[in-house]
């Protein structure tokens, strides 16, 4: 297909596109392009996502999936994107925790690895509240990640009002890893 600037402009400063936004089904899918959206300022690429991928079985046809430690990463980093303004992708890590399980040392030092443990961590802590098998990592007792926990609890979740767009960026902001990806966001924000 033929590039328009807009679609040019569009796939370099979006990651996802929905596919089916309002399906009778329920079904929403999204196409996604980029892993992590401005969440981290390391430069890795998507190969790790498929690093031992596993096979799953979607109505009659087996196909790969990323392994559970990726997906529950890619989940996290997804909500956490949004902000967690849909209870349906907590309930996902719920269900996905009550299903598998999960090699904790492989996931944590794959946050590490990837920045961001902040937006693991806030996943984990929002399905722990909702009854979702989590250990007591210590991840989970960060001041930030229970601060952005307790406001995703009165203002998102409940869905009463739209929290305050300053709000919003404070949650980006805090979710970051490290100076550099701070610095990276302020810069996002200026242009």
């Amino acid at each position: 297909p033929r590039y328009t600037p807009s679609l040019a402009g569009f796939l370099k400063y979006h990651w996802e596109y929905p596919m089916v936004p309002s399906h009778p089904s329920g079904l929403h899918i999204e196409l996604q392009w980029r892993w992590s959206s401005l969440r981290s300022s390391r430069k890795v690429g998507e190969d790790w996502i498929w690093a031992r991928p596993i096979e799953v079985v979607l109505g009659s046809t087996r196909i790969l999936s990323p392994n559970i430690e990726n997906y529950l990463l890619l989940l996290c980093q997804h909500g956490a994107g949004h902000r967690w303004r849909k209870l349906q992708w907590v309930l996902d890590l719920v269900g996905l925790l009550s299903r598998q399980r999960v090699d904790w040392a492989e996931v944590t030092d794959a946050a590490d690895r990837l920045g961001c443990r902040k937006p693991l961590a806030l996943g984990l802590l929002l399905a722990r509240e909702l009854g979702g098998r989590v250990p007591d990592l210590k991840m989970l007792r960060d001041p930030v990640v229970l601060e952005e926990a307790k406001w995703i609890g009165k203002w998102v979740l409940p869905i009463r009002e739209d929290p305050h767009p300053l709000r919003e960026k404070l949650f980006d902001w805090r979710l970051r890893s490290s100076l550099s990806s701070k610095l990276e966001y302020l810069q996002h924000l200026m242009l």
